[in-house]
C-alpha cells in the first residue's frame, strides 16, 4: 500500500518553502533516475544497500540530506520490487491458464 503524507505548517516562510519545493523536486529527479535505470533488467538482483554504497562511494548524490535520498532509495527499490513480483505472479497464471489441464 502507497501512503502519501501531506503536512501543514503555520508561519512557513517564502525561504523555507523554496528550500522545501527545491528539495522535493530534486528528490522527484532521484525517484525518476532509479526507476529507469534499475526498473529494468539492469536492477535485478540489486538491493538498496547496494546502490547507496555505490553512490556514496562515487559522490553520486550531492546537496541532498542522505537521510533523504537514502529513504527515497529504499522506496523506489520497494516499489520496484513490488512491481516485479506483480508481473512474476501474472506470469505464472497465465502460464497455468494455457497449461492446465482443462480435462480434470
Amino acid at each position: 500500500m502507497k501512503v502519501t503524507r501531506i503536512f501543514q505548517s503555520q508561519n512557513l516562510t517564502a525561504k523555507k518553502h523554496t528550500k522545501l519545493s527545491d528539495i522535493a523536486r530534486v528528490l522527484g529527479g532521484v525517484r525518476t533516475d532509479v526507476w529507469n535505470r534499475f526498473g529494468s533488467i539492469a536492477g535485478v538482483g540489486k538491493s538498496h544497500q547496494d546502490i547507496r554504497d555505490e553512490w556514496m562511494r562515487t559522490g553520486y548524490i550531492k546537496n541532498l540530506p542522505a537521510r533523504l535520498w537514502k529513504a527515497t532509495l529504499s522506496d523506489v527499490i520497494g516499489d520496484i520490487n513490488a512491481y516485479r513480483a506483480a508481473a512474476i505472479e501474472k506470469v505464472k497464471m497465465a502460464i497455468f491458464e494455457k497449461y492446465s489441464d482443462k480435462e480434470t
